[in-house]
């Protein structure tokens, strides 16, 4: 169980467990993508799952840092968080590309760089491994708004660059990495290890 405080005095409480060996990222997008599909057309299944999807792969990040009582996690995150909205919307409005479908500010896509900077944050913060399934998710978000002609591929794959540059610039391992690389050398063995911050 864990609990933090990150809107002004709302408790968030969060438990964590695993339910029948499936682990609760697992189980917690699952029902996002359940909860974001109507039963009505396709597209629109698609389209609001990318809705949805573009806040819950953050969202996961922030019930990351609660997991593992990480406060100064959660103010990297919101810092990188607000530094890739204020990038995108600063572009958004100074380039004003028409959307496919009409409309303006196409570029770069704030769908897309909102679910980077979430899987950014985990892959920086926690390492790679549980990160892949946020990437998994933040390449839907992208696919999702090209699919929807909300964007262009450019305009994506943008939102996606803008979103990981500010996690990965912003974030800092949790803890430090550590690496032991054994060496051979002319007449010898031995090892190195090389520590990463």
């Amino acid at each position: 169980i864990a609990s933090f405080e990150p809107l002004g005095g709302i408790s968030i409480t969060m438990h964590v467990a695993r339910q029948r060996g499936l682990p609760i990222w697992l189980l917690v997008m699952t029902a996002m993508l359940a909860l974001a599909a109507p039963s009505n057309a396709k597209d629109d299944a698609i389209e609001s799952a990318g809705d949805v999807l573009q806040y819950g792969i953050p969202a996961l990040a922030l019930g990351l840092t609660a997991y593992h009582q990480d406060r100064e996690g959660a103010g990297q995150l919101a810092i990188s968080g607000l530094v890739a909205t204020s990038i995108t919307w600063t572009l958004k409005v100074a380039v004003d590309e028409k959307r496919p479908s009409g409309g303006g500010r196409a570029f770069p896509s704030g769908h897309s760089s909102t679910a980077a900077f979430g899987a950014g944050f985990v892959h920086r913060r926690y390492g790679l491994l549980p990160a892949l399934p946020l990437y998994a998710g933040t390449a839907f978000v992208a696919w999702s708004r090209v699919d929807a002609g909300a964007h262009r591929t450019l305009d994506v794959v943008a939102g996606v660059g803008i979103g990981l540059a500010t996690s990965l610039v912003l974030t800092t391992p949790l803890e430090k990495q550590v690496a032991v690389v054994p060496l051979a050398v002319r007449g010898g063995f031995g090892a190195m290890v090389v520590v990463a911050y």
